[in-house]
C-alpha cells in the first residue's frame, strides 16, 4: 500500500525533472539561451518568469545541482503531506517567483533554487509545527542534509540569486504557518484505536442502580424509571410537607392551650 502511494506521488516530480532536462537539451542542441523565460524584477515582461523560472538553468552544473534536491524534496512533500502537499507546492512555486520579482536585482533570475529553498524550509517548519513524529524526524533530516542552504541567502557570490533563495525560504516558512492547522497528525495503531473505543464505551455506559438492576444511563427504560421516581419523590415531598404543616399547627394549638394563662397563673 505505501509503495503504491510512493509511486503515485513520484509521478509529478519525475514530470518536473523531465521538463527541466528537456529544456536544457533544447538549449544545448539549438545553441540558444532561454534565460528570457526567467524573472525580470519589476518589469511586466518578467512576470511570466514567475512560473517558468524554475524550468530554466544556466548550465549543466546548475542543472545537476538542482535536479536531485527538487525531485527528493517535492516527493517528500507529496508523500508526507498528500493532498496538502500539492497545494503547498503550488503556493511555494508562485510566491517564490513573485517575491523574487519584487525584491531582486534588475537582471534575469533563473533556476529551481528558489523552489528548493521553499520546499526545504516548508518541510522543516511543518515538521516542527505538526504532531506527527515522522514529520519531526524528517525535519531533522532536512536540517542535516540541507542546513548549509542557509548560507545561500547571503550575497557572497554576485552570480548567485541570493534574492531568489531568500524569497523561496520566506515562501516555505509562510506556507508552513498558513497550513499549520491542517498538517497531518500521527497515525494511530490498531491497538491504540481499540483502547480508545473501550474507554469511550466505559465513559458512555455509566450504570445506575435501581430495583430492576443495573441499567445504562440514557436508555428509554432508565428515563421512565427516573420520571417515575421523580413523581414519587415529588408526591412524597408534598405529602410530607402537608403532614409537617398539620403537626406544626397541632403543636401550636397544644402549646397555646397548655400555656394559656389563667387567673392565678403567670407566664
Amino acid at each position: 500500500m505505501e509503495w503504491k502511494r510512493l509511486k503515485l506521488h513520484s509521478i509529478l516530480p519525475f514530470i518536473l525533472i523531465g521538463i527541466i532536462w528537456l529544456i536544457a537539451l533544447v538549449e544545448f542542441i539549438s545553441g540558444e539561451s532561454l534565460s528570457f523565460l526567467g524573472v525580470l524584477p519589476r518589469q511586466l515582461s518578467g512576470l511570466p518568469g514567475i512560473v517558468f523560472m524554475p524550468f530554466v538553468h544556466g548550465g549543466w552544473n546548475h542543472l545537476l545541482s538542482n535536479s536531485f534536491p527538487l525531485f527528493f524534496l517535492s516527493l517528500a512533500v507529496f508523500y508526507l503531506h498528500r493532498d496538502l502537499g500539492y497545494k503547498s507546492m503550488a503556493i511555494i512555486w508562485i510566491s517564490a517567483g513573485a517575491l523574487t520579482w519584487i525584491i531582486a536585482r534588475s537582471s534575469y533570475h533563473i533556476g529551481a533554487s528558489g523552489v528548493i529553498y521553499g520546499l526545504a524550509t516548508y518541510l522543516f517548519f511543518s515538521g516542527i509545527l505538526s504532531k506527527d513524529y515522522r514529520l519531526w524526524a524528517f525535519s531533522l533530516l532536512i536540517s542535516f542534509l540541507y542546513g548549509s542552504l542557509v548560507w545561500g541567502i547571503f550575497p557572497f557570490d554576485p552570480q548567485v540569486s541570493h534574492e531568489g533563495h531568500a524569497a523561496g525560504a520566506i515562501s516555505g516558512v509562510g506556507t508552513a504557518l498558513l497550513f499549520r492547522k491542517q498538517l497531518p497528525e500521527r497515525e494511530k495503531y490498531d491497538w491504540e484505536l481499540e483502547n480508545e473505543d473501550e474507554d469511550q464505551e466505559e465513559e458512555t455506559k455509566t450504570w445506575q442502580t435501581n430495583e430492576s438492576g443495573n441499567i445504562p444511563v440514557g436508555s428509554n427504560e432508565t428515563s421512565s424509571i427516573i420520571r417515575e421516581k421523580g413523581k414519587e419523590s415529588d408526591e412524597g415531598s408534598v405529602s410530607q410537607t402537608k403532614n409537617e404543616n398539620k403537626e406544626d399547627s397541632s403543636v401550636k394549638y397544644k402549646i397555646s392551650y397548655h400555656f394559656k394563662p389563667g387567673k392565678n397563673e403567670r407566664i
